[in-house]
């Protein structure tokens, strides 16, 4: 059997898979192949991160992330590069920067974000890209992409098939980024969306 897909490992930890696909998979990943048997675990201890399954079936799952709807699957992002926190070189004249590099990680993707200087005074584009962190990734890459304050959605637009999204003359300021696909949930809280100087 080829690698399983995201989408069917999904459907697998919420159970909505028909018993016969189910079972092949569940074979699949106790039969040795690592690669899924890792994704596999990432998901699990992402989705149920309260357990420790020790079973390829997740039998011993009991609490589920909070999520922006029942049954989705949702992944924090954590931030692991701001180019705002590297120290500015002294004895350089500067009017201000001009971009922002922040990079962000959940299990499965990388989400990479620039911050530009928009044409509208105080106001950024927010440029984005979503990878998948394993090469071979067969994961969908069209989705929505939205821009909140709070829980409140205040901009939104779609992934293209490269994981491509942006948003133009955004106001400076710190939002949460939601990606969602269709079972899966990516969420970025307190991105700063800011090019002021601290």
């Amino acid at each position: 059997m080829e690698c399983i897909a995201l989408a069917d490992l999904l459907r697998l930890a919420r159970g909505s898979l028909p018993p016969d696909r189910g079972e092949a998979i569940r074979s699949h990943l106790t039969g040795g192949c690592q690669k899924c048997y890792r994704r596999w675990q990432q998901l699990l201890t992402a989705r149920f991160p309260d357990d420790s399954p020790s079973e390829a079936t997740g039998a011993s799952r009991r609490t589920e992330l909070p999520s922006p709807s029942p049954g989705r699957c949702s992944l924090p992002a954590i931030l692991l590069v701001d180019s705002f926190a590297e120290g500015r070189l002294l004895g350089f004249r500067s009017t201000g920067p001009t971009s922002r590099h922040l990079l962000y990680r959940t299990e499965l993707f990388d989400i990479d974000v620039h911050i530009d200087r928009a044409r509208e005074e105080r106001c950024v584009d927010i440029i984005g890209q979503v990878m998948p962190r394993e090469i071979e990734s067969t994961a969908p890459m069209e989705a929505a992409v939205q821009l909140l304050i709070g829980s409140r959605p205040i901009l939104q637009t779609r992934m293209n098939e490269y994981g491509e999204f942006i948003f133009d003359d955004v106001g400076e300021g710190t939002y949460d980024l939601r990606v969602t696909f269709p079972e899966l949930t990516l969420d970025v809280v307190g991105l700063s969306a800011t090019l002021s100087p601290r």
